[in-house]
C-alpha cells in the first residue's frame, strides 16, 4: 500500500467520524425538542432516545457474538433480513 492511498483512508475515515458524531448530536437534540412538543409533560420527552440507546446497548452483545461465531457477513445479511421483516 503506497503512503497517499493511506492517507486518502484516514482522511475518509476522519469525515465520516465526524459526519457520524454530527449526525448523533442532532439526533440528540432534535429528538428532545421535538418529544417536548408532543409529550404530555417535559419528563418523558426523551423517552423515545433514551429507548433507542438501551435498545443498542443491550443488542450489541448478542449481535458481537453472533459475528464472532458466524462471521460478519452472516450478521450484517441476518439483520438485513430482520429488518425487512420488520417493514
Amino acid at each position: 500500500m503506497n503512503n497517499r492511498f493511506m492517507h486518502r483512508q484516514v482522511l475518509i475515515l476522519a469525515l465520516a467520524q465526524a459526519v457520524f458524531q454530527t449526525a448523533s448530536v442532532l439526533v440528540m437534540t432534535v429528538g428532545g425538542l421535538a418529544g417536548t412538543q408532543i409529550a404530555s409533560s417535559a419528563e418523558w420527552a426523551t423517552l423515545p432516545i433514551a429507548t433507542m440507546f438501551l435498545g443498542t446497548a443491550i443488542t450489541t452483545f448478542p449481535a458481537s457474538a453472533w459475528m464472532a461465531k458466524f462471521g460478519r457477513r452472516s450478521g450484517l445479511c441476518s439483520v438485513r433480513c430482520w429488518a425487512r421483516l420488520e417493514d
